[in-house]
């Protein structure tokens, strides 16, 4: 039977930052990281529209090449469900659109080269306290059906939206209701398009609970893609299709485009579980509900949280200390830097994904009138902008305008945090 000191279960980016972090904290560890998948970053399903700045907080932004760097972004343009918009334009580019799958090849072999055993075609199943009580078994399938089982004493938990293990340890997994079914296409031939600008739309007719998006790629070529809320709608593809055929701005912009390349996934707009840890335990990235509910991104926000379990993990090797108490440590510190940011975020999507197309409509006139695109821009990291959208809510010209929005606006937050 196999021993190691770490144990990261799930290969992605948010897995590979963990075992990068751990094993550049103590030297002396013994790291496995188990991926169910022949290679990280497959299947697909991410936008790969991440902020600049988390990347550079990341120290990996100078590392991208434009092997991997599809295009440069600096704003978006919202419209509402009858056609109005504005837009906000950062003037410097804040966000890259990222070939996601080299993007997480790359960084699970940034951390191999740190001494991480990948085991591809691995999947973890089961876990169990050993006979002494101090230590996990880890157990499994591998290539060909294969079972193993391993001796571990911490484990960081990456498994992604619909985790099996972080369960199994007495941690709650995030509610399925707030993990959207999307799809995405990849088009060329798309007309009118600004490569600088990500235009995103609203309303329930064509993407109830969430929105759609167009993410160019360069003067012709686009992603377009929907997810939508599964206590609205059904069928998430079929939607899309409808979307790119009927939508009376997008259908002009999409009717001579082909595509090229489409995937589909879950957009995760749960917000964080109450506990991240246990034991000799910790549970990071969308497993742990570590996400922008406002928009699904949690790219920079999970890495960065492994980065912080990898640390903490590490420290519990060389200490031979596995206590809650101990890993403790790793939920205070990735709550001083992300809280109370997550939990605005999740307060603002429970209320918008139930709100009516007339109160969308009026929120969009209000947003417009107040200068919502001029207030933005004091927010200066894209990626906590929950703590600035509450406070542009809430400052007097906009809280007179929306006040008779605010019994629709209680109501569909209450319809949110009833889910």
């Amino acid at each position: 039977m196999d021993s190691y000191d770490i144990a990261v279960i799930g290969g992605g980016p948010v897995g590979s930052f963990a075992a990068m972090s751990a094993l550049s904290s103590f030297k002396n560890i013994e790291l496995a990281v188990f991926e169910e998948h022949k290679t990280s970053g497959m299947p697909a399903h991410c936008s790969g529209l991440i902020g600049i700045t988390g990347l550079k907080n990341l120290h990996i932004y100078n590392l991208l090449t434009n092997e991997v760097i599809l295009n440069q972004i600096r704003g978006a343009e919202f419209i509402s469900p009858f056609g109005k918009s504005f837009i906000i334009d950062r003037k410097n580019s804040e966000l890259v659109v990222l070939n996601r799958p080299k993007v997480d090849v790359r960084l699970a072999k940034y951390s191999q080269k740190c001494g991480a055993t990948f085991l591809y075609q691995s999947q973890v199943r089961q876990v169990s306290k050993n006979n002494d009580g101090k230590n996990w078994l880890i157990s499994g399938r591998s290539v060909k059906s294969k079972r193993f089982k391993a001796n571990v004493n911490v484990i960081i938990s990456s498994e992604g939206h619909y985790p099996r293990i972080s369960p199994q340890v007495g941690l709650s997994s995030p509610p399925k209701n707030w993990f959207f079914p999307a799809f995405q296409v990849e088009l060329e031939n798309v007309q009118d398009i600004n490569r600088d600008i990500v235009e995103l739309y609203f309303g329930k007719k064509f993407a109830p609970g969430f929105f759609v998006w167009l993410i160019p790629l360069n003067e012709n070529k686009a992603r377009i893609g929907l997810a939508i809320h599964p206590y609205l709608a059904r069928g998430v593809r079929k939607k899309l299709i409808y979307v790119i055929k009927k939508h009376p701005i997008l259908s002009k912009k999409l009717n001579r485009s082909k595509p090229v390349n489409s995937w589909g996934g879950f957009v995760p707009a749960s917000g964080p579980i109450p506990r991240t840890y246990t034991n000799g335990f910790m549970v990071v990235g969308d497993a742990a509900g570590q996400t922008k509910a406002t928009t699904g991104g949690g790219f920079n926000i999970g890495c960065y949280c492994g980065y912080l379990a990898g640390k903490i993990a590490a420290e519990s090797i060389s200490l031979k200390n596995y206590t809650s108490a101990f890993m403790k440590k790793y939920q205070q510190l990735w709550r001083s830097i992300f809280e109370p940011e997550l939990s605005f975020m999740k307060l603002i999507r429970r209320c918008l994904s139930f709100l009516p197309d007339k109160t969308i409509e009026n929120l969009f006139e209000i947003a417009i009138a107040t200068g919502i695109d001029v207030h933005t821009q004091k927010i200066q990291n894209i990626d906590l902008h929950g703590i600035g959208l509450v406070k542009y809510s809430f400052s007097p010209h906009v809280f007179a305008r929306g006040f008779r929005h605010i019994p629709q606006a209680a109501v569909s937050l209450f319809q949110g945090l009833t889910l």
